[in-house]
């Protein structure tokens, strides 16, 4: 080999040895160094790009990912103002992935961070590191709960229980008071006076991340839970079974039931009204303590079906095998659970998380407390006085944490050694749900807010805003105050009355009541009533511009079905609210009802282009049935304000156009988001959704 073939080898080996140290954070370089060889450790696996060759191919894997969002997630990212899609919603190159599960095996993969978690060997990790399009590799953070009164399993390990000299409570209900013991928590945070006026979190979608919970327990006998996910073993029941620690499910259950239980004259949690995921992220066994990794997973889910506010009371600081992050990594941008909350809460998710129970020192608080744009939420006692275990700000990079303080000094709570026990416990591991809970309870009374302008008023409008620190933060939060800082403009929330959920009916034209709503500013209300023989209101029979709140509509129903029904409520300013749960009846059997076009496919919307910049054209098809009628094409905003409708005549069968500009429409000019088009025809509606992308 001649000399100039030796030098370049020589080269090429330093080039590649120093782009290998640089990808392997100093941190998980210290655990190889005190681990064995053979010994997988849990690590993230950073990607340095999307592996896309060209802008065009980008572009349109773009559009595919905007494609698989669901209506409620892109309606919170536009109330949010964020782009509907971006490159964080892209898929990971599929030849990324498995280069690095030919070396190991993997946990999870995140959209968000660009990355995997795998267990790998050192020897793995080395050779993962010279991967060309790996960026770095960083350990997986193990959790811990952060509730008082630590018992230890048989291998030593601390697994998070309540108190073990307070004996769990048999309570017996008090007709006399709804909130039994629960009372005197939320009263001190003002969200007494806002069930009072009617809020309760209906229709806010709230996911908690935990480790597990007793869905049989009598606190959430009425919950209504729209999904739930163990990222643990992968499936879906986060309930206790077989392979589970007894006291797994232990924490969850009580976090869950602060935030939302309800069991009259026991315990009220402020969002019992809210739809809830719940995620299963914590293993409380020795033998796998990893589990930041579910945290993000987790997060990236809730995303997906559209979840408004999470709510976690775990801490990251430690790694598997010894070591952990230090205060200098406290700073919002390092730690990989950080990062992904950040980017959770860019996506118009209001993020709720624990600050930790480490004590008064200077900068306690634990992962992922350190985020910028979350509410970071401290303990106090029934006396507003900070909790001698509550962790302390402020950041690294100088920030004030935690945000807000709620009671997690003695918080009534379920108990899940038994489906109908409960215990006063302590933690911020507490006073989380009760936050996470209000800022249910604000979302609902303010829709036209984003998660951003719900966390601004919430410390706002708390008791020490005008001189925050790091012990309290910005104080302890006022649900109330925080509801009533700005005018509201939805209609307040209703009832449905009657036909009763699930019940079957005598009549194919049946009654339908409702309570009614009001408009905070003093106008009248008008009421929609839909029906449909599908869940999701894709194609409802829709009877409008009703003043009453009962209606026996004139048409049949069909025959031995299961339909759906809803009432939406309308202020003269055009903003509206659905009533606070759908309902499902069944009509009975008889052969002279006739189907008035449920789900009928005869009038057909579309929008061409969709997505659209500055004009769409929406298209309508008017069917024979429908020569000389009139129908209305209806746009309504992310928060369901009336931003347009217009009366068309049916002058001929077939296509029919009307074109949509985004310049000006009534004197506004739109902003990027997602909107809703009603085309509304004699028997049906027709609903589609168009995305204003600028």
């Amino acid at each position: 080999m001649t000399r100039i073939g030796t030098w370049l080898i020589a080269c090429c080996l330093a080039i590649v040895s120093a782009g290998h140290a640089s990808s392997i954070h100093p941190a998980l370089g210290a655990l190889m160094e005190r681990s064995s060889a053979k010994a997988p450790l849990p690590v993230w696996v950073f990607f340095a790009d999307r592996g896309y060759r060209s802008e065009a191919e980008r572009a349109e894997a773009l559009r595919a990912a905007q494609d698989e969002i669901g209506e409620r997630a892109l309606a919170r990212r536009a109330r949010a103002g964020c782009p509907l899609a971006d490159d964080a919603d892209l898929p990971l190159r599929r030849e990324y992935r498995e280069a690095v599960e030919r070396l190991g095996t993997i946990r999870h993969e995140s959209r968000w961070l660009n990355a995997v978690s795998a267990w790998l060997t050192s020897d793995a990790i080395e050779r993962a590191a010279l991967l060309p399009f790996v960026l770095e590799i960083r350990p997986v953070a193990r959790g811990i709960t952060s509730g008082l009164g630590p018992e230890r399993a048989p291998d030593g390990r601390i697994l998070e229980r309540p108190d073990p000299a307070r004996e769990p409570l048999r309570m017996r209900a008090r007709p006399d008071d709804p909130y039994g013991s629960s009372r005197a928590q939320l009263g001190e945070i003002g969200v007494i006076d806002a069930h009072d006026a009617g809020y309760a979190g209906a229709r806010v979608l709230v996911m908690m991340l935990d480790t597990g919970f007793r869905k049989d327990h009598d606190a959430f006998a009425e919950t209504d839970l729209l999904a739930e996910r163990d990222f643990v073993f992968s499936d879906d029941e986060t309930q206790n079974e077989p392979e589970d620690s007894p006291y797994q499910h232990w924490h969850g259950t009580a976090t869950w039931s602060a935030c939302g239980g309800r069991a009259p004259g026991t315990l009220t949690g402020p969002a019992y009204r809210s739809t809830f995921l719940l995620a299963k992220t914590e293993d409380v066994r020795s033998e796998t303590p990893v589990e930041e990794d579910n945290y993000i997973a987790a997060l990236e889910w809730g995303d997906s079906l559209g979840v408004m506010v999470t709510s976690a009371s775990l801490i990251y600081l430690t790694f598997d095998g010894g070591g952990g992050w230090g205060y200098p990594d406290l700073d919002g941008d390092t730690v990989p659970l950080t990062r992904a909350l950040d980017r959770a809460a860019q996506r118009g998710i209001l993020c709720v998380n624990a600050m930790g129970n480490y004590g008064a020192g200077v900068g306690t608080l634990g992962v992922p407390a350190d985020a910028d744009s979350i509410l970071a939420c401290g303990a106090v006692d029934a006396s507003n006085q900070i909790a001698s275990f509550s962790s302390r700000g402020p950041t690294h990079d100088g920030r004030i944490k935690p945000e807000v303080v709620a009671r997690g000094v003695d918080t009534f709570a379920a108990d899940a050694d038994g489906p109908d026990l409960y215990r006063y416990v302590s933690g911020t591991s507490l006073s989380t749900p009760l936050v996470g809970g209000a800022c249910a309870l604000v979302l609902e009374a303010h829709p036209e807010w984003s998660a951003e302008q719900a966390r601004d008023v919430l410390m706002q409008t708390a008791d020490r805003s005008s001189a925050p620190d790091n012990n309290y933060g910005h104080g302890r939060i006022d649900v109330w105050a925080a509801i009533e800082s700005s005018p509201r403009v939805v209609p307040v929330p209703f009832d449905l009355l009657e036909p009763a959920d699930e019940e079957t009916l005598a009549d194919h034209r049946p009654t339908f009541r409702w309570r009614a709503s009001t408009d905070p500013g003093g106008g009248g209300i008008d009421y929609e009533l839909w029906i449909d023989d599908q869940g999701d209101f894709s194609s409802p029979l829709v009877y409008p511009d009703l003043q009453d709140t009962l209606l026996a509509i004139p048409d049949p129903l069909a025959p031995q079905q299961k339909h759906y029904w809803r009432v939406i409520a309308e202020e003269p300013d055009g903003y509206r609210r659905l009533s606070r749960s759908d309902g499902s009846f069944t009509t009975p059997e008889g052969s002279d009802a006739q189907d008035p076009a449920l789900g009928a496919d005869r009038w057909i919307l579309e929008a061409r282009p969709n997505p659209w910049s500055a004009e769409t054209l929406l298209r309508w098809f008017a069917p024979a049935a429908g020569m000389g009628q009139v129908v209305r094409l209806t746009l309504l905003d992310p928060a369901g304000r009336r931003l347009m409708r217009e009366r068309l005549p049916v002058t001929h069968v077939g296509w029919n156009e009307f074109p949509l500009q985004s310049r000006s429409l009534g004197g506004t000019s739109l902003t990027s988001g997602v909107y809703i088009v009603l085309l509304e025809a004699p028997g049906t509606t027709v609903k589609m959704k168009v995305v204003l992308a600028r």
